[in-house]
């Protein structure tokens, strides 16, 4: 979502003001009372029902009977759409900037639909409220909040619950894959360390059996000398 106009009129101090944002870092800059934070108000109270800081009355230009508030804007969708909310009497609609004949004017479908449109799924009110407007000396509140609430804070504002999904999802479905295949591959390789403890015994029976082979060998070498010796003394006797 990305903000492209905000005009104010009789709203607060500005008369009718046009502010034009660009991409990327934009600041406001100005005296003390010059309405720079009306403007954020005036986004919050608009976009995601944000609390004003005092009466609706007095967000009124003093002397004027209502005030008005038009923000331009492009939803995650890349349409270009138009929120605005009029003060001092009821008013609140939503359209695409090409289509004003489409448009939303109940307050809880607008709202909804911003959502959508941001990107904010949980309460949007209190994440406008706790990072983009934070007020002066109470930005550090959320991080010294109880560890409870601490915890329910930053999981709004970054939408934790997505990379609980994917965990719960194809994280855990590849880990408990791997799991299954590091258990299988377990197994095999105890099978090779039983077949290579054998493999050692194998080793040492073959060894002693060549040891064997070899006595015999020698034992049978000296009884053919022997045969040999007898076979020609019994030749000698018969002549």
């Amino acid at each position: 979502m990305r903000i492209n106009k905000v005009k104010l009129t009789n709203y607060r101090v500005h008369k009718d003001l046009e502010v034009d944002f660009t991409r990327g870092i934009n600041l406001l800059l100005g005296k003390n009372g010059s309405g720079k934070s009306s403007i954020l108000e005036a986004i919050g109270f608009a976009m995601f029902d944000n609390n004003l800081r005092s009466n609706i009355k007095d967000a009124v230009k003093r002397g004027e009977k209502y005030g008005n508030i038009l923000i331009e804007f492009v939803g995650n969708d890349e349409i270009e759409y138009i929120v605005e909310k009029k003060i001092g009497k009821n008013g609140h609609i939503l359209y695409k900037k090409d289509n004003k004949l489409e448009k939303m004017d109940k307050k809880d479908e607008i709202i909804k639909e911003i959502k959508k449109l941001s990107g904010i799924h949980e309460n949007s009110k209190k994440i406008y409220e706790s990072v983009v407007t934070a007020t002066q000396n109470k930005i550090v509140d959320i991080f010294t909040a109880k560890d409870k609430d601490r915890e329910k804070d930053f999981n709004e504002i970054f939408d934790t619950k997505i990379y609980n999904n994917m965990y719960y999802g194809f994280v855990k479905d590849a880990k408990d894959k791997y799991e299954d295949k590091l258990k299988t591959n377990n197994g095999k390789l105890e099978g090779l360390q039983e077949g290579l403890e054998n493999g050692d015994e194998i080793k040492k029976e073959l060894k002693e059996s060549k040891k064997e082979l070899k006595e015999l060998q020698g034992n049978k070498k000296e009884t053919d000398k022997r045969l040999k010796e007898k076979e020609k003394i019994k030749n000698e006797i018969e002549k």
